[in-house]
């Protein structure tokens, strides 16, 4: 009965915790029209990176597998990105300022982002969503 009640108290104890607090809502740039108020360009700073070759990578794999090593999850590529050497800042109506970066990769089954380092400040918001705009989430 103890261990039963262990469990389910050690179960029930990151119930409250939660790594990411999502605040819902979309992004400014959904709502809003911004292509009228930005300075110099019309489109978002894009970077990309090089194309995959998934024929190497399934190779790569299928050989990984027959060795018993367990399957990767992605290919990584190293980049340097951040908000003073990349994307575009936007300055809004009412003072906010809104960074975008739009990160493009040929052959791609999905991006993922890792950090480094990271700081939002207390009302700061961050979005990531596809090009389509039909998949989203915040932070």
């Amino acid at each position: 009965m103890k261990k039963l009640t262990l469990f389910f108290l050690i179960c029930l104890s990151g119930v409250g915790i939660n790594a990411q607090i999502n605040i819902g809502g979309k992004p400014y740039s959904f709502e809003k029209q911004i292509v009228a108020i930005r300075t110099v360009k019309n489109k978002i700073d894009k970077i990309d990176l090089p194309p995959i070759d998934l024929q190497k990578i399934q190779t790569e794999d299928k050989e990984d597998e027959a060795n018993g090593i367990p399957p990767r999850f992605g290919f990584p590529f190293k980049v340097d990105l951040d908000l003073s050497n990349s994307g575009e800042w936007i300055e809004l109506e009412n003072g906010d300022r809104l960074w975008q970066l739009e990160i493009h990769c040929p052959a791609a089954k999905s991006i993922n982002l890792l950090y480094d380092e990271f700081y939002l400040p207390g009302k700061g918001q961050l979005y990531i969503y596809n090009a389509k705009k039909t998949h989203h989430m915040w932070i």
